[in-house]
């Protein structure tokens, strides 16, 4: 597909420039995982250009097979040469796409490298990522990742739904083990159960009150009795980088009566969807 892509546009390389512990498209091209920007280059023949320390690192992780570093092209020369760092990347990444001249780069490409290759004599043109069309079928590898990150999730959802189970009540306010049950400790009982079932979490929210109303807001102190808790966790497979996305809503007590009239509002919503997708 990434060919038919290169061969439609007249391309000679589609190029990346980025870390791959958020950017999904660059782990999915390399199967690399690192936290510094590298450059991945697609099209024959599809290389990695990295910094000498990730050498040994990238030879056994990285799915493309040929790898390179900007040392290999001189980059401390060309340091030492322009006094800029980003000023001898953008020449080594010119020299390594040498027999190129069209090259396509994701929008969020750095402008700097972009201006400066076309400086270098480079077509650059920014395209809508070919790879985000690749990744929404999925292999059954990759579905069963997904799979064992929903199982995290419900792993966690259900470490939560203990503590508020077993939470008291004290003058409104929840209270567990002795200590005042909290947005802070909820959050941290379900990223270490996430953690020890080899996920990554951030932002988890835990918000009650007036605060579970404000979209987003990750919630802060203690949590009280007869109130909406809203806990949203998007926890991330440490390894394979696949998502899930968790909500629910609990009451511990009783549920305020506007409350109880949204929850069967949105129970009939989905039945009826339910309904309209078995037609």
């Amino acid at each position: 597909m990434l060919t038919d892509f290169l061969k439609s546009g007249g391309f000679d390389a589609y190029v990346i420039v980025s870390e791959s512990v958020n950017s999904a498209d660059m782990y999915y091209a390399t199967g690399f995982l690192a936290h510094d920007p590298f450059a991945c280059v697609c099209g024959e023949p599809d290389f990695i250009l990295i910094s000498e320390m990730e050498l040994g690192r990238a030879g056994k992780e990285s799915r493309v097979a040929d790898i390179r570093t900007t040392s290999g092209y001189g980059f401390m020369e060309k340091y030492r040469s322009s006094k800029d760092a980003d000023t001898a990347y953008a020449e080594v990444l010119a020299e390594a796409l040498s027999r190129r001249s069209k090259i396509a780069v994701p929008k969020s490409f750095p402008v700097y490298l972009a201006d400066s290759l076309r400086r270098y004599g480079f077509d650059v043109v920014p395209v809508k990522s070919p790879l985000h069309k690749m990744r929404e079928v999925k292999t059954e590898e990759e579905v069963c990742e997904i799979e064992r990150t929903q199982r995290a999730a419900e792993s966690a959802m259900a470490a939560a739904l203990a503590a508020l189970a077993a939470s008291e009540e004290r003058r409104g306010e929840l209270y567990l083990g002795g200590a005042r049950l909290t947005s802070e400790s909820m959050r941290a009982l379900i990223e270490k159960t996430l953690l020890e079932q080899g996920c990554e979490a951030s932002n988890t929210i835990v918000a009650c009150g007036t605060a579970s109303s404000d979209p987003h807001s990750t919630g802060a102190g203690v949590l009280t009795a007869d109130e909406p808790i809203v806990i949203d966790m998007v926890p991330r497979r440490s390894k394979s980088r696949y998502y899930t996305d968790m909500t629910r809503t609990f009451v511990r007590g009783d549920a305020p009566p506007e409350l109880a009239e949204m929850y069967d509002a949105v129970r009939d919503a989905q039945e009826t969807a339910f309904d309209m997708i078995r037609a």
